[in-house]
Order: C-alpha cells, then structure tokens, then sequence
C-alpha cells in the first residue's frame, strides 16, 4: 500500500466499522429528545385550542384554522429545511430549526387575538417543519449502516411520545397554570435542548466530506468521537462525490426519479390516512350510537396503539428494512380498515381501533426513516424535507377531505372502508421501493 493510502481515510467505511461511541450516543440521544419536543409543539395547539375557544380568544373556525396553518408552517419548513441542512450543515440547520419554533412559541403565548394566533402558529411550524430533516441527516450519517434503519425509528419514536406527553402535561397542569402557561413550557423547553445540543452533539463528518470541509475541521470533529485515533495528516473522503450543494431538482435526475416519486406518494398516503382517522374516528365511531364519553375514550386507543406499534417496528428494524416493515404493517391495515367498516359492538371497536393504530401510525416512523436511507448524503437533507413536506400536504387534506364524500351522502363506514384502497397502494408501492434501496445500498457499498 503507497504512503499517499494510508493517509487516505473514508469517514462513511470508517464509521460502519468502528464501535459507536459516546459522543454518537450523546447526539443519538439528543436528536431523540429534539424529536419529541417537536411532537410536543405540534400536537400541543390540539389540546390547548378548546380552553381558548372557552376564553373567547377564538371561535370555532379560527380554532380550525390554527391547526391547519400549523400544518401548513410545517409544509413550507420541511423544504426550506431540507435545502438549509444540505448547505449549512445539519447542526446549524437544526439548531436555527429548534430555536425558531422555540422563540414562536413563547411568542404565541402572548397573542391577544385569532390573527396573531394563526400568524405565530404559522411561524412557529416552520420552525417544527424545518427540523425534521437535519435530525434524520445527523443520525443517519453517524449511525453505520446495518444500524441505521433501527437508530432512525427509534428517534423518530420520539415525535409519537412528544405528542402524548402534551396530552398528558395539559390534563395535569392546564387547569393551574392555563394555556399560556403551556405555551411557554413547549417555548421553553426546546431552547434550553438548543443550548445543549449545540454543547454537546457532534456534526456529521460524512457530510462535512461532501461539503469539502477542510480536513483539520472534520478530524476535529471525528476525534470528539473516536478519542483514542489518530486523525493528524489524515485525507478524508467519501464513497460518494462530493457536492457544493444539492438541489430539490436533483431528486428528479434519473438516478433519483423513481424513489423520489414512490416515497412522495408513499408519505402524502401515510399521512393523509393518519390524519384522517386520528381527526375523524371520536365522530364516527358516535354516529354509529356509541356515548360521545365513551366514543373519545374508544378513540384515544389509535395514540395508544400507534406508539405501541412504533415500539415494534423499531425492533423488527434490527432484523428486516424499513421498507418491509411498513409495506407489511400497511397491508395489515388495510384489513382492519374494512373489519372497523363492518364492526358494530363496542367492544370490536376498541380491539379494532388499537390494531388500526398499531398498523396505520406504527409503521409511520419506517416512513420517516426511508429518505435518509435511499438518498446519498448531498442530498438527504434536500430528500428528507421534501418527503417530509409531501406527508404534511397529506395531513392537511387528509383532516379536510372528509368533507367532501360526507356533503355527498357516503356514510362513515363507506369512509372509513374506502381507506384500504390507498393502503393497500401504500403496501405495493413500499415493496418497489425496497428494491430501489437494496440497489442504492449494493452501489454505495461497492464504492
């Protein structure tokens, strides 16, 4: 071997073969923590816009509204997000993220009426939006690769249990210190994580290579890391070509289409039955003559249940792809979703109503992960907050489509049976994507 190889280091196989250490986990952990400040933040204005409906702050439309533009703020994020990671780097962009929504936050709690309401609420999704896809950009490129799928849904678990910890925190504190109250704890709290994250977790070396850092920076970095190394007089590179940045046009190059394309459609679906039933099912399952009490309470198992199947996806991404995972959890659902169509007893709906959310919400964290496996590291920021941005148009039309077959005289069984026909799309669809990464992983690995 010439002189000029053993100086020569590729970070990407350099990681995949070293034993994680405790800087990996510091980062692992607090882009977890980051992760469920985030599904705090957002399902926090679900809980809190009753009691201001109760104030008088806002009436039932502006209360509609403040959700959807929540939604929105976090549609127009995750692009800018995604593009800001890949050029900035992940740790600013995340940081710049945490801090916007943190600052929105507490400045929410100070409106005094429904327009400053939906502006905040609007500013403050951006902030939440924008986040997402530097975290899955850190954890993916510090995790090695035979990992990566299981570190990914386990901090993206995070997001699932931020949101059932607002629930939990509004039931035990709302009524002592008020929404406002609320509002400067879910403002609070990630700028403090801000502050700690920029101490504590490292930038992606992988990343800082494509974005030809110099080598004295990214040695620096990969020795917070691996101490017991030597970096000095190190070259580093990447088994894929280096970049100034990448562009949201590049996820349409040849190369990219078709995987763009199936994860686009495969996010919008997931979300926009997520949203749907998660939205819609206190509703109909009271059509149907339940006690509107005991029809939120029958409700409320679909959280339950998708944090449930959240935990067992993480642990069969040990052992099968993501990909597999949720094609298999999507397919499943679809099932369900004609047994709930056809269920009539309380007690099948409860049974039924946990196996939707084990199925429907479970294999949503897999879909988070998909982007920042199948594209290389140029663009799996850019990647990522597209992806992310085609599951929040799916939310939003998920909560307002509805309406629609509704006004035109389907019944909700009839709505909610219809819903087998995009998740059985979702299944299929997720099956070809497997192929698709198995080939990008064959060709990085052979790099």
């Amino acid at each position: 071997m010439s002189p000029k190889a053993d100086m020569n280091l590729n970070v990407r196989h350099y990681i995949d073969s070293a034993k994680i250490g405790r800087t990996q986990w510091v980062t692992f952990v607090l882009c977890f923590w980051l992760t469920m400040l985030e599904g705090f933040d957002t399902s926090l204005m679900g809980f809190i816009a009753p009691q201001m409906k109760r104030d008088g702050l806002i009436g039932a439309s502006e209360m509609s509204a403040a959700l959807t533009i929540g939604l929105l703020g976090l549609f127009v994020g995750a692009i800018g997000g995604g593009i800001m990671a890949d050029r900035l780097g992940r740790k600013k962009a995340v940081l710049l993220s945490i801090v916007w929504f943190g600052l929105g936050c507490c400045a929410t709690s100070m409106i005094e009426t429904g327009r400053q309401l939906l502006c905040w609420r609007f500013i403050t999704g951006l902030g939440i939006g924008a986040a997402m896809p530097g975290i899955a950009g850190l954890v993916s490129e510090w995790a090695a690769v035979k990992s990566r799928a299981s570190f990914l849904t386990s901090v993206f678990c995070g997001f699932l249990l931020g949101g059932a910890v607002a629930g939990l925190l509004t039931g035990a504190a709302m009524a002592a210190i008020g929404w406002r109250g609320m509002l400067i704890i879910g403002g609070v709290l990630p700028v403090l994580a801000a502050v700690i994250f920029w101490l504590l977790a490292a930038d992606s070396p992988v990343h800082m290579v494509v974005l030809r850092r110099s080598p004295a920076r990214i040695g620096a970095t990969l020795r917070r890391a691996f101490p017991h190394d030597d970096f000095e007089g190190k070259e580093f590179t990447s088994p894929e070509k280096p970049v100034n940045k990448g562009r949201l046009s590049m996820l349409f190059s040849h190369e990219h289409r078709a995987a763009t394309l199936a994860i686009w459609c495969t996010q919008f679906l997931a979300f926009f039955v997520f949203y749907q039933l998660s939205s819609w099912l206190p509703g109909y399952i009271a059509s149907t003559g339940i006690v509107p009490d005991v029809a939120a309470h029958i409700a409320s198992h679909f959280h339950t249940g998708a944090l449930i199947g959240a935990i067992v996806c993480v642990a069969l991404t040990r052992r099968v792809a993501p990909s597999k995972v949720a094609a298999c959890g999507y397919a499943l659902a679809a099932v369900v979703m004609i047994m709930i169509a056809s269920a009539t007893s309380v007690d099948a709906f409860s049974s039924l109503i946990y196996l939707a959310g084990a199925f429907v919400g479970g294999p949503i964290i897999c879909m988070n992960a998909l982007s920042a496996i199948v594209y290389p590291t140029a663009l799996r920021g850019t990647g990522s907050g597209a992806a992310h941005a085609a599951s929040r148009m799916g939310s939003i039309i998920g909560v307002a489509a509805v309406a629609i077959p509704l006004k035109a005289g389907f019944a909700f069984p009839q709505i909610i049976g219809s819903l087998s026909i995009p998740l059985f799309g979702i299944s299929l669809a997720l099956f070809v994507l497997t192929g698709l990464i198995t080939r990008r992983l064959r060709t990085v690995a052979s790099a």
